[in-house]
Formats: C-alpha cells, structure tokens, sequence
C-alpha cells in the first residue's frame, strides 16, 4: 500500500494531495513522477521576514516539480498543513532512496530555479546602485538622500546575499536522502499519520 497527505501549500491555497506509492509521486491532478525517471533532487529553504519556504524539486525530463509549502514561521510545528508537509516529503526522500540508492540530494536551489534567484539578486544590485548613482546626479539634498539610505542599503544587501548565495560558481553540497529525511523528522514535534492509498504502477 502506498501513502497520502493532504495539505494547502499557502495559507489561502487549495489543498493538494500527494500521493506516495513504490516508485511514484503523484501530485494529484497536478503531476506524477517515475522516481527511476528522476534527474536531479533538491532540498530548499528560504526565510524572509516571518514566512518561510520549503520544498522538495524533483527534476525530470519534463521540468521541476515541487512538494513545497509557504506559510509563516509562527507555530510552524503546530500547523496541521505544515506537518502534513513535512511528512510528505519525509516519505518522498525514503521512497528516493529505495529507488534510487546512489542518488543524493542537493541542498538549495539548483537548475533554473538558481539562476532565477541569482538574476532577482542581480536584479536588486541594479536598482539600488541606480536608485543611489540617480539621487546623487539629481541633486537630491542631504536630508532626502540620507532617509533614502536605508532601503537602498538593504535592497544592495539582499541583492549581494542573493548573488553569492546563488551563483553558479558555488558547489551545492550533497546529502542522502535518508539523512535528510531523518533531519527533517528530528525538527518535527509531531508526525501526522498517513492514509492509506493504493499502489501505483510505473507508466
């Protein structure tokens, strides 16, 4: 038999239902992924503010797909959904690595998902030194164009963060997907209890 988890992936989104067989993943009405098909796999987290992504890419030849959760920090172990989630993917990486056992999985964005993330950064550097080179050119007075610091100081930084956290110069580094999942099992207060589904066969 396999495993099934339902949660929203934001707080205003509709549930989504994974489905967890042998050798298969299946978002349902979304995607399905042959495990022994897969690529690449990619573990992600990113905080910003008080709401936090997770999400575990699975790339095939068709393109990513995710088992991904947005929502806020604040009684994150105490969210129904947001355990819903990390189980899923707890059961995801045990199946990733009964299937393919030489697989590891890469911590942090990889493949367009990086550059998209490194272009934003790039982005941010951009705005902000011609937001600054602008208000020195245009004679903006010393009270303005020290009020005007501050967001442009922090626009600069994550621009930076994001360009170095990202490029493509920078090895991501690699860890077994049962380790992982047991990293991931150990944050948890709680584990939800999966349903039941059947098997699903390899197309």
């Amino acid at each position: 038999m396999g495993q099934e988890f339902s949660y929203r992936p934001a707080p205003l989104g509709r549930a989504v239902k994974i489905s967890i067989g042998p050798n298969r993943i299946t978002a349902r009405g979304l995607w399905s992924v042959d495990l022994s098909d897969l690529d690449q796999a990619a573990f992600v987290h990113t905080r910003l503010g008080g709401n936090q992504m997770i999400r575990l890419d699975l790339y095939t030849g068709n393109g990513r797909h995710s088992v991904s959760y947005n929502g806020s920090m604040a009684g994150m172990e105490a969210n129904e959904d947001a355990r819903q989630h990390r189980a899923a993917m707890i059961a995801t990486l045990h199946a990733l690595s009964r299937v393919r056992p030489e697989m590891r999985v890469a911590l942090g964005a990889v493949q367009g998902a990086r550059w998209g993330m490194f272009a934003v950064g790039a982005g941010a550097v951009l705005l902000g030194a011609g937001l600054l080179v602008a208000a020195v050119a245009t004679g903006v007075s010393g009270d303005r164009l020290v009020a005007a610091a501050t967001p442009v100081v922090l626009l600069l930084t994550l621009g930076v963060f994001l360009i170095a956290s990202y490029g493509s110069w920078r090895d991501r580094p690699q860890i077994d997907p049962v380790d992982l999942a047991n990293t991931l099992a150990e944050t948890a207060t709680g584990s939800p209890t999966p349903r039941s589904a059947p098997d699903e066969r390899s197309q």
